[in-house]
C-alpha cells in the first residue's frame, strides 16, 4: 500500500510539469499565432508604400527632356525660286524664330530641370521614408545595399508564419 501511495505521490508532481509544459506551449503557439496575424495585417500595407515608392522614384529618375519642336528650315528648292532679296528676308525671319526658339528652350530646359530635382527630391525622401518604415518593423526583409531590395524569400515566410522573426512596430 506504501508502494502504490508514493508511486501516486510521485506522478502527481510529474503530470503537474507535464501540465505546465502543455500549458506554456500552448502559450506560445497563441502568441505565435497572434504575431502571425499581425504580421499578416501590418506588412502588405509597408510592401505596398515600398513598391510603390520605388516605382515613382524609379519613374522619376527615368524621365527625359523632350524639347519642343524647332521651326522648320528653309527649303533649298524654294529658295532658289526666289529672288536674292526675298531669300535674305526669308533667312533673315528663319534666323530670328531660330533664336526665339532656342531662347524658348532654354527657358523651357531649366524649368524642367528644377521640377524634376524637386520631384527628384520628394520621391528619394518618400522612399527612404518607406524603406526605414519596413526596416524598423521587419529588419530582415531588406538587402543592407544602398539601393535596398526586398528579400522575397524573407516575405514569404513572414506571411506565411513560417516562423516569428521581429515583431511588428
Amino acid at each position: 500500500m506504501l508502494l502504490v501511495t508514493l508511486l501516486a505521490g510521485c506522478r502527481g508532481p510529474d503530470d503537474r510539469e507535464v501540465q505546465k509544459k502543455r500549458a506554456a506551449a500552448e502559450q506560445q503557439r497563441r502568441q505565435a499565432q497572434l504575431l502571425c496575424q499581425q504580421t499578416r495585417q501590418a506588412l502588405p500595407p509597408l510592401l505596398a508604400g515600398f513598391s510603390r515608392s520605388g516605382d515613382r522614384l524609379a519613374s522619376v529618375e527615368a524621365e527625359t527632356y523632350v524639347p519642343s519642336p524647332a521651326p522648320a528650315p528653309l527649303d533649298p528648292e524654294e529658295q532658289r525660286r526666289l529672288a536674292v532679296y526675298d531669300q535674305e528676308i526669308e533667312q533673315e525671319q528663319y534666323d530670328q524664330a531660330q533664336a526665339a526658339w532656342q531662347e524658348r528652350e532654354s527657358q523651357r530646359r531649366a524649368e524642367w530641370r528644377r521640377d524634376r530635382a524637386a520631384r527628384l527630391a520628394v520621391a528619394r525622401r518618400q522612399h527612404a521614408a518607406s524603406v526605414a518604415a519596413l526596416r524598423r518593423a521587419y529588419p530582415s526583409l531588406l538587402t543592407s545595399s544602398d539601393a535596398p531590395r526586398l528579400i522575397a524569400a524573407e516575405r514569404e515566410r513572414l506571411l506565411a508564419c513560417g516562423g516569428v522573426a521581429e515583431t511588428p512596430s
